[in-house]
């Protein structure tokens, strides 16, 4: 497996809301970025929770696109959620994907990693 660079992406929200609306709340991301997320829901467990799978419709390069996605760590004190994709187009280029993102506070402004 061969991992990519991560990118750095400056919000203008709190580290601890950015990770709660978007790794343990059911916020409609799909009314925060419509162009990218059409829908997402909660197939198992419960939102927030380790081992939970959600179903997301989504767009790439303008195309719609489908995914299965499971839940494996979620860090409340490091602001961090760490999912794989289970099902979906995007496995039919790779083998596996991993994903994860972690909300970092800075002094003057959060980012996320």
């Amino acid at each position: 497996m061969c991992p990519l660079p991560l990118p750095s992406v400056e919000i203008k929200a709190p580290a601890d809301k950015f990770q709660e609306d978007l790794g343990t709340k059911n916020v409609p991301i799909s009314n925060i970025c419509p162009d990218k997320v059409a829908s997402c829901e909660l197939l198992e467990g419960d939102w927030g929770k380790e081992d939970s799978v959600i179903f997301r419709n989504h767009f790439l390069d303008g195309n719609a696109r489908v995914g299965k996605e499971l839940f494996e760590a979620i860090d409340l004190d490091k602001n961090s959620v760490n999912w794989k994709v289970i099902e979906g187009d995007i496995l039919q280029y790779y083998k596996s994907l991993n994903s994860s993102f972690q909300a970092t506070p800075t002094i003057l402004k959060p980012y996320v990693f």
